[in-house]
């Protein structure tokens, strides 16, 4: 259902926020979308993934671009 509404609201071109966040950590991630955390781990260590910045040691999802990523996949 989560991820649904992230799909309409990325077709309608809104700026994707959940939670008054527009990033979330890889658990956030995963809780939030359905996809395990396992699977988020590796999006995330992909070479040009353009939806994960750092703030030191932490890593976070950057919830519009992922969102478009996921989207134009065939599959994960």
């Amino acid at each position: 259902l989560i991820f649904r509404i992230l799909q309409i609201m990325a077709s309608n071109k809104m700026v994707v926020t959940i939670l008054g966040k527009e990033m979330f950590v890889g658990n956030e991630t995963a809780a939030y979308t359905g996809i395990g955390r396992g699977k988020i781990r590796e999006l995330m260590k992909m070479k040009g993934c353009n939806f994960v910045t750092t703030d030191g040691y932490q890593q976070y999802v950057i919830i519009d671009k992922f969102v478009k990523f996921i989207i134009n996949r065939q599959e994960i």
